[in-house]
């Protein structure tokens, strides 16, 4: 009788701690939209599209790892210029654009931007989505220049998305140095942020706000 009581005592014990396990391991949840974007996604028109096609595939130029996002023409001197993202293990470098140029006749003449050859990463992600969306959210509440609209910014879903970023981008420096990083943005907002996924360092965060230095 004893043993059969003690025996009861020790299950109950054991599922009280258990849920109370459960209820402590408990977090807000945000809401986030996970971009998983690639190359096969078009960001062009039918007709721009098949411009950009029929320029690269007039010069011999390859298409490989790029999607295009914008296609503009020079009044002035009748050149177009392509824009493009690159991809690398199937994931967008973010500082990796690239801006073709070509003459008033369709040929090549020069590409701005750095070509990328090969990132030495994996391309799997380390940090879990809601711990970045509360990192934003934690700079956004902390920032004293955002008053008016943060309240409904914070309401809003973060964007995510997923990549490589050039640390030394920007900065002068010869030698890349490509991370695995998150780009958090907004759809009707300005802020953003670029988090190290391996640190969970916020390596860049922008409010949205411009301000003047005059």
């Amino acid at each position: 009788m004893n043993s059969r009581f003690l025996i009861l005592s020790l299950c109950s014990l054991f599922l009280f701690s258990c849920d109370k396990k459960e209820s402590s391991s408990d977090e807000e949840q945000f809401c986030y939209n996970w971009k998983q974007n690639s190359t096969t996604d078009i960001l062009l028109s039918v007709n721009e599209e098949a411009l950009v096609d029929s320029l690269f595939i007039n010069n011999n130029l390859s298409n490989a790892n790029l999607q295009f996002f914008d296609l503009s023409a020079s009044s002035l001197t009748n050149t177009t210029y392509v824009k493009c993202h690159q991809y690398v293990n199937g994931l967008k470098v973010f500082s990796g654009d690239l801006v073709y140029l070509f003459d008033s006749n369709g040929k090549f003449e020069e590409v701005f931007g750095d070509v990328i050859t090969g990132i030495n990463l994996s391309n799997k992600p380390a940090m879990n989505p809601n711990d970045l969306v509360k990192t934003f959210h934690d700079s956004i509440k902390a920032d004293s220049q955002m008053q008016g609209y943060k309240s409904q910014m914070l309401a809003e879903c973060v964007n995510l998305e997923f990549g490589y970023f050039d640390e030394n981008a920007g900065g002068g420096s010869a030698s890349p140095s490509y991370i695995k990083a998150w780009w958090l943005t907004y759809d009707d907002y300005g802020a953003e942020m670029i988090v190290n996924d391996h640190s969970g360092k916020t390596y860049r965060y922008f409010n949205g706000i411009r301000t003047s230095t005059k």
